[in-house]
């Protein structure tokens, strides 16, 4: 017997949605520079946690729906594009949040 998942096509917009949610508060501490030390930087790091979450949510979707017999087609474009450029935010803020290290 074959059971199929017709949710799972689903769990992507979904997962794209929080993908885009989670960039935008990336974007907004890189756009204003709170990466600072403190509660900016307590901030940072749960957008930045946010974020990855979303990313790996979206990856582990695109997988469920890509092995479904019966699916509708994928956004693979809309997922490319989400994941090169969440990847994308999350380098430049775990490069702001990481402190320079000094050669010995």
């Amino acid at each position: 017997m074959l059971v199929t998942n017709r949710r799972a096509s689903d769990r992507i917009e979904t997962a794209l949605r929080h993908a885009e949610a989670a960039r935008d508060d990336v974007r907004h501490l890189l756009a204003t520079g709170a990466t600072g030390t403190g509660a900016p930087y307590e901030e940072a790091g749960r957008a930045r946690d946010r974020l990855a979450a979303a990313l790996g949510e979206l990856r582990e979707a695109v997988g469920t729906a890509s092995g479904e017999w019966w699916r509708r087609a994928l956004p693979e474009e809309r997922v490319a594009l989400a994941e090169r450029e969440g990847h994308r935010d999350l380098a430049q803020l775990i490069r702001r949040l990481t402190p320079p290290v000094m050669a010995a």
